[in-house]
């Protein structure tokens, strides 16, 4: 007999039509971001991640360092190393099941976005290129994609119901997000800027008892909104060049702080005077709840900014002296911190400073194994970032985001961003009866504005900060996913789908297919005609006069038949048809965009994506090494030598083998001495072939590259020549369609062959003689000839150079 609860109907799960749409798509993730998990070296930054996470697993500690960002990422790794083995697929593992969370977590978003842009959302967030690429990739970036969706969804939920467990739900996502990476610093900010916003606009709706302390509190945000903004342009300009004055850092800190420190002191004023004016009052604005407890969390983490600014001290210095420096203020900042939450609500404020301390302390401590984590993370994780600005990693232009990243990967979401924003400027502008037919049961104006004020905020601060890196497109991406989602979405809600089921719905889909194609085609037709020189004129040129002439002809009668159609229907209704049309196409692209560069051109260059990422020469050396070493000591007991240009990711190659020996920047014969095996980067090839000599044969590889930067000092120039010459404006296409560089790279008279890329890192694999003379597949490989490199792109992995 059946035991009765489990026959319960609580069991049953009541599926529709909506909810299987939605398993298709998670199960469609899940292949999406574990299919050939593996496959991709793994490159220097992942090597350093997997490495230390190993590391940890073994039972041997970790200690946090801001280098590395959060601590999360390495106990995720850890806890699947234990349980599964270290492997690349492995070590992709938790990235890929956050991956699929993304997409999870936007079923809960339904009543702010509806049912169809939530489905819309997620779909876009699984096919996204640059989503799916870094949730199959060893970084950070796909925990804090998860947390930042819990962030903006509890804290709408809190600011719409105010219920406690969506306060604590918003401080728990906090708190991991700082656990992650640093950029949970610009999320804290944006948060803050928004929530303080809406703060000063309840204030300025409602009554005072005493108007002059509403003008006085109104000055003081005026105030303190003008000199926060004249602190970060002085971020951006070198005051001291502007004004012709000689100087060094300590100056332009100088001009930063006073401004920063008096908007600071403004926003001080204005807080304490609504406060002791309206106490009573602003203790019902849920925007103040989430003002306050934020501010409290998040102050003592900023620690970094009056030790670097103020005590003119480094808050990474770790030493005696800089900890009797940065310690004082971190408690100064504790104590305030206290004192606030405590006077706003002692329950909920201990229940919430619980919430994040717990898990802030539990991570960066490695689970109370290091209490060094709390100096690195209260004062190095942001201490850490601000230095890394002013070094500018990567030296990308300000226009890296905007016209190289989105473009090239996230075309769709910002096409959706440009649609959402019409919609949404149009219900501000409209009466409230079209505004109802845009949000849904849990949104308004005011979710929309926080939307688009995360969006632009983004694009702007990350346009702004000194390290622009292709993995920081997550940030910008995933707002711009969202408010796509919602405008893909109003376009499906608003056809009348009932008037085009009435006529020919197969005829006239297919009608306005052709007419896109026929128009496409037109449009690349005129182009290959145009990019043929003058002196060409001949049969090339002829067929591709007919092929405009067919296609023009083609697009005539389609736009014909769609005459017909629009005469039954109404121009409306299939304007709005067209529209879903071209996101669809667009949609195709991004899925076609996505699968070439996670699945086939993963490990080449060719991929902006792809940053200082680790050739396939890499796994070639790896594969040759493990053969050598187990056909001569039967194991992984080679001796083996690697220097410090290609530790990364060789010490997480390497992590098994018994005898290997780092040698460092400075490698001696004594290190060397009777290493069978040696893989060094350029940089060392002198100093290791002098003591090599000609007892080793060497095999020349890339070991790492990064994309072509002809994108590196764009001006109005370069960028109308590029527009304007059919040559060029072809070759750009063959880039972003095909990553074909052939044709961009006659132009300009450069090699974009793989084996030839021109920014490239390479290595030497360095075989003794005396193994070779051991195995004689392996001596006769000195005998090979150079391989042409029309047969293997890769055809520096076959050069053999013996030492000098």
């Amino acid at each position: 007999m059946i035991d009765s609860k489990f026959s319960d109907k609580s069991f049953v799960v009541n599926l529709n039509v909506e909810k299987c749409m939605w398993i298709l798509l998670i199960l469609l993730t899940i292949f999406s971001r574990f299919y050939d998990l593996g496959s991709r070296v793994i490159s220097h930054d992942e090597s350093l991640h997997t490495y230390y996470s190993w590391e940890l697993s073994r039972g041997e500690g970790f200690e946090h360092t801001p280098l590395m960002h959060g601590p999360f990422q390495f106990h995720a790794l850890a806890f699947v190393y234990f349980l599964f083995g270290d492997t690349d697929f492995t070590s992709r593992v938790p990235s890929a099941i956050f991956g699929v969370l993304a997409v999870g977590i936007l079923w809960w978003y339904r009543d702010l976005l509806g049912r169809a842009g939530a489905f819309i959302a997620g779909c876009l967030m699984c096919i996204s290129p640059i989503m799916l690429y870094y949730t199959r990739y060893v970084r950070n970036e796909s925990f804090v994609v998860v947390f930042v969706l819990i962030m903006a969804l509890s804290f709408w939920k809190y600011l719409k119901y105010k219920q406690d467990k969506w306060l604590y739900l918003f401080v728990a996502a906090i708190a991991f997000n700082h656990t992650s990476k640093e950029v949970a610093f610009l999320y804290d900010a944006i948060w803050m800027i928004f929530v303080g916003l809406l703060f000063v606009n309840d204030n300025m709706k409602s009554d005072w008892r005493n108007p002059l302390l509403k003008r006085i509190f109104i000055f003081f945000i005026v105030m303190a909104i003008i000199l926060g903004l004249i602190a970060t342009l002085i971020l951006q300009v070198d005051v001291l060049d502007l004004l012709n004055v000689d100087g060094d850092g300590g100056r332009l800190d100088y001009f930063l702080v006073i401004p920063a420190l008096m908007a600071v002191i403004f926003g001080l004023f204005s807080g304490i005077l609504v406060c002791v004016a309206r106490w009573n009052v602003i203790k019902d604005y849920a925007s103040f709840d989430l003002l306050l407890v934020m501010i409290t969390l998040i102050l003592p983490q900023l620690t970094a900014f009056p030790v670097k600014y103020l005590l003119n001290s480094n808050p990474i210095d770790y030493s005696v002296v800089g900890i009797w420096k940065s310690v004082p203020v971190l408690i100064f900042l504790l104590l305030v911190s206290m004192w606030l939450g405590l006077s706003w609500n002692k329950r909920r404020w201990v229940l919430c400073a619980l919430i994040f301390y717990s898990i802030y302390v539990v991570f960066f401590t490695t689970i109370f194994t290091n209490g060094n984590g709390l100096a690195t993370g209260f004062m190095g994780s942001l201490g850490y970032w601000i230095e890394q600005q002013s070094v500018e990693r990567g030296g990308q232009p300000w226009y890296y985001y905007i016209l190289v990243m989105i473009p090239m990967y996230e075309y769709l979401p910002f096409l959706g961003l440009i649609i959402g924003f019409v919609l949404y400027v149009t219900a501000i502008r409209n009466d409230r009866k079209y505004e109802s037919k845009l949000w849904y049961r849990d949104s308004s104006l005011v979710y929309f504005n926080f939307l688009f004020f995360w969006c632009f905020a983004s694009i702007l601060i990350y346009m702004l900060a000194g390290e622009k890196m292709p993995w920081l497109t997550v940030h910008l991406s995933l707002p711009m996913i969202i408010i796509s989602g919602w405008a893909f979405g109003i376009l499906l809600q608003r056809i009348d789908w009932n008037k085009l089921f009435g006529v020919n719905f197969t005829v006239l889909l297919l009608v306005l297919l052709l007419a896109g194609i026929s128009m496409t085609q037109t449009i690349i037709s005129i182009l290959n005609v145009l990019s043929i020189q003058s002196t060409s004129v001949n049969l090339y040129a002829s067929r591709d006069w007919l092929e405009v002439m067919s296609s023009v002809v083609l697009l005539v009668v389609m736009i014909v038949l769609l005459y017909k159609f629009v005469s039954k229907v109404g121009w409306l209704d299939i304007s709005r048809l067209i529209n879903i049309m071209i996101v669809g196409v667009f949609g195709v692209l991004t899925i076609r965009t996505a699968i070439g560069s996670s699945y086939i051109r993963y490990d080449e260059q060719t991929e902006f994506i792809n940053y200082a990422s680790g050739a396939p020469g890499i796994r070639v050396v790896m594969e040759q090494v493990e053969e050598i070493s187990r056909r001569t000591t039967d194991g992984l007991s080679i001796r083996i030598g690697y220097d410090d240009d290609v530790s990364w990711p060789f010490t997480w190659y390497l992590r098994h083998y018994d005898n290997q020996v780092f040698v460092g920047g400075e490698p001696t014969r004594d290190l060397l001495q009777d290493s069978d095996l040696v893989i060094a980067g350029n940089n060392n090839w002198p100093e290791i072939e002098s003591i090599l000599r000609t007892n080793y044969s060497s095999f020349e590889y890339i070991r790492m590259w990064w994309p072509m930067q002809d994108y590196f000092g764009l001006n109005s120039e370069r960028i109308m020549n590029n527009l304007l010459d059919p040559q060029r404006l072809s070759a750009l296409w063959n880039i972003w369609y095909m990553r074909d560089y052939t044709q961009y790279g006659s132009i300009n008279g450069v090699d974009y062959s793989l084996s030839r890329w021109p920014v490239v890192d390479k290595m030497r694999f360095y075989v003794s003689r005396k193994l070779t003379s051991k195995m004689w597949d392996i001596s006769s490989m000195s005998t090979l000839d150079m391989v042409d490199s029309s047969t293997d792109p890769f055809e520096d992995v076959h050069i053999i150079r013996e030492a000098d």
